[in-house]
């Protein structure tokens, strides 16, 4: 099963971060089309800062993942 999750590990960052590319986009469309509404501006702001935080959560957890990889002895995700 090791294995397998091996496998699969670089589709699930990939996947995570095209999701939350998506997700930066869409709140800076909902930013601009706000039109000076305050509440649609913040929820904008509210999803953006999510966003950013989640990639460098992403990013964090992806070179933890190939740390303890190495750590371990197995061959590292980032050049299988």
């Amino acid at each position: 099963i090791g294995d397998e999750i091996t496998k699969a590990l670089p589709y699930v960052f990939g996947i995570a971060g095209i999701i939350l590319l998506i997700n930066i986009v869409s709140a800076g469309f909902k930013m601009m089309t706000s039109v000076g509404d305050p509440k649609a501006m913040q929820a904008g702001q509210a999803k953006i800062t999510a966003s950013i935080t989640g990639i460098i959560i992403l990013f964090a957890s992806f070179w933890v993942v190939q740390l303890i990889m190495k750590f371990l002895g197995f061959n590292t995700i980032l050049f299988t």
